[in-house]
């Protein structure tokens, strides 16, 4: 259960203009779960090609490139 929702955290936070606040309260966590998931799911990306392979194909079936995903965030 914890690894989709931190793809979705994820994706939210590198996809949409969300603020933490308010991925937070969509998923109801606190930002610093939202701030760990994202953390997470960068890492398990470097280190998996089938987690990296599955994100960003979400990402292309949601109409977005890829390459959104390693944009900076601020």
């Amino acid at each position: 259960i914890a690894l989709p929702r931190q793809m979705a955290m994820f994706l939210c936070r590198k996809l949409t203009k969300g603020s933490l606040p308010e991925i937070s309260r969509s998923f109801d966590k606190t930002h610093a779960t939202v701030l760990h998931g994202c953390k997470t799911i960068m890492n398990r990306m470097e280190q998996d090609a089938i987690v990296k392979r599955q994100v960003e194909s979400i990402a292309q079936s949601l109409g977005r490139s890829p390459d959104e995903l390693y944009l900076a965030v601020d």
